[in-house]
This record gives C-alpha cells, sequence and structure tokens, in this order.
C-alpha cells in the first residue's frame, strides 16, 4: 500500500525536505482517499440495511458522468488526466 510505503521512507535520515514534503503530501492523498472509500462503503450498507432512505428519480446518465469526470480530474490535480466521452444518445432537453 502507498500509504504504509511513504509513511516509512519519512524515518529515512537522509531524505531531503523538498523530498520528504513530496511523501507528506502522497500520504495525505492517499489518507483522504482511503477515507472516501471507507465513507462509501459506510454508505452502501447502511443503504443496503435500509438505514438510509433512497428515492427513485429519473436522471440524466450524461450529466452524472460528466460530474464523475469532473470530480476526479479535480481529486488527481497532480496526474494526467484524459477523459474521452462518447454518448450514443444526446442529452435530453427536459
Amino acid at each position: 500500500m502507498q500509504l504504509v510505503g511513504f509513511s516509512a521512507l519519512l524515518g529515512e535520515p537522509d531524505i531531503d525536505e523538498k523530498t520528504r514534503k513530496s511523501y507528506i503530501e502522497v500520504i495525505m492523498q492517499s489518507s483522504n482517499h482511503l477515507l472516501s472509500i471507507i465513507t462509501d462503503i459506510v454508505d452502501i450498507s447502511n443503504i443496503e440495511a435500509n438505514l438510509i432512505k433512497t428515492y427513485k428519480n429519473e436522471m440524466s446518465v450524461n450529466a452524472a458522468v460528466n460530474r464523475f469526470a469532473i470530480s476526479t480530474c479535480q481529486k488527481q490535480s497532480k496526474r494526467i488526466l484524459t477523459w474521452l466521452m462518447r454518448t450514443a444518445y444526446p442529452n435530453p432537453t427536459h
């Protein structure tokens, strides 16, 4: 796991400050990602246990994919991420 490996590297005595800061940044990003995954798992468990009320609504799949892509690009701002999205159906106009 990237989180554990980078944490162990912080203990190395001959790491310069710039490298140490980049390791800390990776640890923070990985920690936030792990927390997000755990939160999603808890939410899914609560939905399955009927502890969270769900509603059925119409939605635009295109808009949902676009929101997901934007969110993912923002979370991965340090990486080059290219999204090629093709849709078979145009966005509904209602």
